[in-house]
């Protein structure tokens, strides 16, 4: 006599309050192939090396060539920025300040003139150039007196008069 096994009725078997399962997770290392090979080093160049590359001094250089070419599309004005906010971030200050120098000479009428003076003497500070941040802070201070950027401004001198010096 053979025992039989109780037949399913179509109900989801209890959790057992384990967790997830994990046979996926086991099938997909045991089964490792050529192809899962490749695949996890190309999200490993996608995801590590290729920031890497894009925020490169060289790639950089490549970026500014390309706002110098055609100076008044908008899209330059916005990369002009994002290059010089790039090199604030990734602590390049000169870079930055040198970035940032630009994207005020050359859009003297763009809306973000103020936070782009801003992040223009932060560079300087950040840089050493203590005088030429104070410059201008101050241009800050009479340009822009009813915006936020003033208060950050007169913190900045104030950082420089009494902490640095």
């Amino acid at each position: 006599m053979t025992t039989r096994e109780p037949q399913s009725s179509g109900a989801k078997p209890q959790e057992t309050g384990r967790g997830p399962d994990l046979r996926a997770w086991y099938m997909f290392f045991v089964k490792w192939t050529w192809k899962k090979t490749l695949a996890v080093c190309v999200v490993f160049l996608v995801l590590a090396v290729l920031p890497l590359f894009l925020l490169s001094n060289p790639m950089m250089d490549y970026y500014q060539r390309r706002i110098d070419r055609d100076p008044d599309r908008p899209s330059s004005c916005w990369l002009q920025l994002k290059t010089a906010d790039v090199c604030s971030a990734t602590m390049r200050p000169e870079r930055a300040a040198e970035y940032y120098r630009r994207f005020l000479m050359r859009y003297r009428q763009d809306v973000r003139r103020p936070y782009a003076l801003l992040r223009y003497g932060m560079s300087l500070e950040e840089a050493g150039r203590n005088a030429d941040a104070i410059i201008v802070y101050e241009q800050i201070l009479i340009e822009y007196p009813d915006r936020e950027e003033r208060d950050r401004a007169a913190a900045g001198i104030d950082r420089i008069k009494y902490v640095k010096n």
